[in-house]
């Protein structure tokens, strides 16, 4: 479950988020992903839609020696805080680090790892980086927002280069506790809402992101693993549910053409703050990760 403002996403949401996603990812598939690089040179990451770089904070420590990542992402101000955040994280476990032209050097006992921020758009993806210089590429939580053509379009141009991808936290709907009779109506709402079009790019692909990834990857030739990474979100966790229920009040009302349906959705929201606010409100959120393996020479 996602959504952006103009200028990216927010911060808050992205941090409330980490520890959900760090959890969800399937390992399986990590593993599989990492056995892969190469062990004779630094490993070269290409993360799309890397945001605050919570895929080198995820994935780093699992991968042996030196690294070098490329976090490409849309938005500016999500970049220029990656960087530090980076830093504070690499400090935090006793490694050294310092900053370098458009990025960072962190000095790791198993190997440096080389960061670098390129922001552009990531539908003109060879446009902004060398793919011959990669030898993964991640994304996580970002192909919800993808049109199908987009897609296609950055299918085809990792096949050219025969670049294994890892796609993790596709987002395929949602389920919260305690059970409400309108949830389903206000979830197909939010849904629809998912799949508006970003002009210039056609409807969004929503919650068919992961079945679109598996088709269109396994068209280009790929042989593609999936694996299921739910989030379960207790009642604790009242800062990532506030933004859930926020998001879902920023959505669903630009959907609504009847005054009695969104007077129903007010009741709704009206039952599930006062949910959050006493504590009961839990939410399962269902996504898909996969891992599309170039086939061999």
């Amino acid at each position: 479950m996602s959504d952006a403002t103009p200028t990216g996403f927010d911060p808050s949401w992205l941090e409330a988020r980490h520890r959900f996603d760090a959890s969800a990812r399937d390992p399986a598939l990590r593993a599989i992903a990492i056995a892969r690089l190469p062990q004779d040179r630094p490993a070269r990451i290409l993360d799309l839609g890397a945001g605050l770089g919570a895929s080198v904070r995820h994935m780093a420590p699992h991968i042996p020696g030196p690294q070098r990542w490329r976090l490409i992402d849309a938005d500016p101000a999500s970049l220029q805080r990656a960087i530090p955040r980076l830093s504070a994280w690499a400090l935090r476990r006793g490694w050294s680090c310092r900053p370098t032209p458009g990025g960072l050097l962190i000095d790791r006992p198993d190997g440096a790892l080389h960061v670098e921020a390129i922001c552009g758009d990531l539908h003109d993806l060879a446009g902004l980086t060398d793919l011959g210089d990669a030898d993964l590429v991640t994304a996580n939580a970002l192909f919800d927002l993808f049109s199908r053509a987009d897609l296609d379009r950055l299918v085809a141009a990792l096949a050219a280069r025969r670049l294994p991808t890892l796609a993790t936290i596709n987002y395929t709907g949602a389920h919260l506790t305690p059970d409400d009779p309108d949830d389903a109506l206000i979830f197909s709402h939010y849904h629809a809402h998912m799949r508006r079009p970003r002009p210039p790019s056609p409807p969004a692909m929503g919650t068919t992101c992961a079945a679109q990834l598996l088709e269109s990857f396994s068209r280009a030739g790929f042989r593609v693993e999936q694996g299921p990474s739910p989030w379960r979100v207790p009642p604790e966790a009242k800062n990532l549910l506030t933004h859930l229920l926020n998001f879902i009040q920023g959505a669903v009302p630009a959907t609504l053409h009847d005054p009695d349906e969104r007077a129903r959705f007010d009741r709704w929201l009206a039952r599930r703050r006062l949910h959050l606010q006493r504590g009961h409100l839990a939410a399962h959120l269902d996504h898909v990760d996969l891992l599309a393996l170039p086939p061999d020479r």
